[in-house]
């Protein structure tokens, strides 16, 4: 039998002697320079992991990183408190509008954003495009999407005179900042 050609001569990474290589990600010469590889990365990975005495944890919220102690050594629990994995849940989800608004204190309503497209006669209240029902929710830039004329961020509340449909491709560009509405005519 040959020696396969993605192999070739190679230099051993625990003992740096020369080798024919069998295939292409082979990287130790023997079993025996295999096996002190790999007990050198379990060293590794075990110091990496005694960061913190046996029981001991890390609350995985950034905005905490407490160290706390669990139960029996229970690696299963990632948060120091109940309390902690709320705030950080709610800060993974902040995607919904109705949370934001609630979070800002602003005041918030149930909107159906394809009743606000048919109130809008599905076109971009910011550059006048005609948009297409099929395209929503997909990341075309004339798809339609729910925008705050101010935003959220800027003080504005998620009630229905302060939506508007928009392109994809305005609503990134417009960002967090109050450029208002155009107010298209309807008919077209």
């Amino acid at each position: 039998m040959g020696v396969c050609v993605s192999g070739g001569l190679k230099a051993c990474v625990v003992c740096s002697s020369a080798y024919w290589a069998t295939h292409g990600s082979q990287v130790t010469c023997s079993h025996e320079c295999n096996a002190k590889r790999e007990a050198a990365h379990g060293r590794k990975t075990q110091a990496k992991r005694r960061k913190h005495p046996k029981g001991e944890r890390k609350c995985a919220n950034p905005k905490c990183g407490a160290v706390f102690a669990t139960a029996h050594g229970d690696t299963r629990v990632r948060y120091c408190s109940l309390e902690c994995r709320k705030r950080h849940a709610w800060s993974i989800n902040s995607g919904s509008h109705r949370n934001r608004a609630r979070r800002r204190g602003a005041k918030f309503e149930h909107i159906d954003p394809i009743a606000v497209f048919r109130r809008d006669g599905w076109r971009c209240q910011l550059c006048g495009l005609k948009l297409k029902p099929r395209d929503r929710g997909t990341t075309k830039p004339e798809a339609p999407e729910l925008d705050h004329i101010v935003p959220l961020a800027a003080g504005g509340d998620h009630t229905w005179s302060n939506v508007q449909c928009a392109c994809r491709a305005c609503n990134a560009a417009k960002g967090a900042k109050p450029l208002g509405q155009v107010n298209f005519p309807l008919a077209a």
